[in-house]
């Protein structure tokens, strides 16, 4: 099996670019100073991100276009 070296070599490589930030140290990624702070309460999100508005028609025809999002693929209506 001559390709043996190269799959455990790609396998490795994969499994580095999978790791988070802080790899297998546990300390937690960098946030960007722009990241934007959020609680979720009741399973949901009370207040718009960033301060920002929303547009909900433009959401709803994300939300329920396979080929925009397919949120509907994981999470019900």
């Amino acid at each position: 099996m001559p390709d043996m070296p190269n799959r455990r070599l790609r396998l490795l490589l994969a499994v580095m670019y999978l790791l988070p930030a802080g790899g297998l140290t546990g300390e937690p990624a960098t946030l960007p100073k722009d990241y934007c702070r959020w609680k979720m309460v009741d399973y949901g999100i009370q207040q718009p991100l960033c301060g920002l508005a929303g547009d909900s028609g433009r959401g709803k025809a994300i939300v329920s276009d396979s080929h925009l999002g397919n949120c509907l693929a994981c999470h019900q209506r």
